[in-house]
């Protein structure tokens, strides 16, 4: 059971003032806290300071009051033993209590730890005065009812006045967590500048790196041009197009030896199952058969003819079957009599690719290759670098408005703290 008492009814009238403007840069903003801080210290410790002492004086008065109740005999002489000793325990349980908070030594204010100590020395006194109060709210509101109105209202005033306390102990904190909100903020804000600094070097240096890059692709540019303006360069080209006439050569060489062999593919077919021919023999012929220019080579040459006049021979004994006997020995001996000219022609394409590739020398192509490379690596750096660049952009854009909102974040929280409307301008 809780001895009570009511409760102070605080009406407050609002008055809407507006704020004067002044406009400050953001490295005042500091100093301005500090101010506000020492102001706000000053002011708690002299309001708490008065406090004690109202406090102080109350607990002499209960004290008073005590010292009443304890000459009182409550009139308890005529009841019965067994709650006379119920209200005498009662009465020194209340005397104990009381005694024992209102006779402890207070702490001085000096500084804002002393006067959250205080409040909650305060708090606690009154809790287990409060407290014991309760336990014995029978016995003095029936055996001691004229004492009960006084301690009330003793009580109920240093209970408002701890109120009051520990609503500037909550506002002090609150006050000192918006001034540390507003460091970090702060904070915050210088390192966006740093990487705003960091920013802009990457940028200088990229855009150092693309001038750079554009004077080295016209050195590079220059260098081709100049290989390709040279006699050399005009010759090399004429060797590589004499190259691919000659590659065209061959293959015409090669569709006409194809054609020719494909004119006695079937002779040719039935001869490898019924011939006795040795390995390198047999190899020769399928070669043959399957891709001739490859095996029509000088030293090849009497291997071939022997082999033809083999099939030859096989036909005209009618051991290879033909559709037209005739027709196939005309071709076969045809395809005799012009193996040398193959071997020739094939000779003589393939001789001269040779002497044209010998005299590719005249000009050093790797070192056009190299700069048609280091061009392309030019592209591919400067896109680069451009890239960067843009990524840059970006970075910037969202760390000023990072920025923006931290200004913003320390102006409101500044001018919650503060009577005055401060502006904060960039330097």
């Amino acid at each position: 059971m809780v001895f009570g008492w009511g409760k102070k009814k605080l009406e407050e009238n609002e008055i809407n003032v507006i704020p004067k403007e002044k406009y400050i840069l953001l490295s005042d903003v500091t100093d301005i806290l500090k101010e506000i801080h020492s102001v706000r210290d000053k002011t708690i410790m002299a309001e708490v300071k008065t406090f004690r002492n109202k406090i102080n004086s109350n607990r002499e008065t209960l004290l008073k009051i005590m010292k009443e109740l304890s000459g009182d005999t409550l009139n308890t002489e005529e009841i019965d033993h067994h709650l006379r000793r119920l209200v005498d325990r009662g009465k020194s349980d209340v005397l104990s209590i009381i005694k024992k908070e209102c006779t402890k030594n207070l702490i001085e204010i000096n500084s804002f730890d002393d006067v959250k100590i205080f409040s909650e020395t305060v708090t606690k006194m009154l809790k287990r005065v409060g407290d014991s109060l309760g336990r014995q709210s029978n016995v003095i509101h029936i055996f001691a009812k004229k004492y009960a109105k006084r301690l009330k209202d003793d009580l109920r005033v240093m209970q408002s006045d701890n109120k009051e306390i520990n609503e500037l102990v909550t506002n002090h904190i609150d006050l000192e967590n918006k001034v540390e909100e507003v460091a970090e903020s702060i904070a915050e804000y210088e390192q966006f500048q740093k990487s705003l600094t960091v920013l802009d070097n990457r940028e200088e240096n990229a855009k150092k790196n693309i001038q750079k890059l554009i004077e080295m692709k016209k050195n590079i540019i220059d260098g081709i041009e100049t290989l390709k303006n040279s006699k050399e360069y005009t010759t090399y080209l004429k060797i590589k197009e004499e190259i691919n006439s000659l590659l065209s050569e061959k293959l015409e060489i090669k569709n006409q030896i194809d054609s020719q062999f494909a004119n006695i593919s079937r002779p040719m077919n039935k001869y490898i199952y019924i011939s006795s021919l040795d390995k390198p023999q047999k190899k020769l012929l399928e070669n043959l058969i399957n891709n001739p220019i490859d095996v029509l080579t000088d030293e090849n040459k009497d291997g071939v003819i022997q082999i033809l006049e083999a099939v030859v021979k096989n036909v005209k004994s009618e051991s290879i079957s033909v559709k037209n006997i005739e027709k196939s020995l005309n071709q076969l001996d045809q395809t005799i009599s012009l193996v040398g000219t193959f071997i020739d022609k094939i000779n003589k394409c393939s001789q001269s690719k040779i002497d044209a590739e010998n005299r590719l020398s005249i000009f050093n192509y790797a070192n056009l290759e190299k700069l048609e490379l280091d061009l392309s690596k030019n592209k591919n750096n400067k896109n680069d670098t451009e890239s960067e660049l843009e990524s840059i952009d970006l970075e910037r854009d969202s760390i000023s408005e990072s920025m923006s909102e931290s200004i913003k974040s320390i102006q409101s929280t500044l001018n919650h703290i503060s009577a005055v409307h401060y502006i904060i301008e960039l330097e």
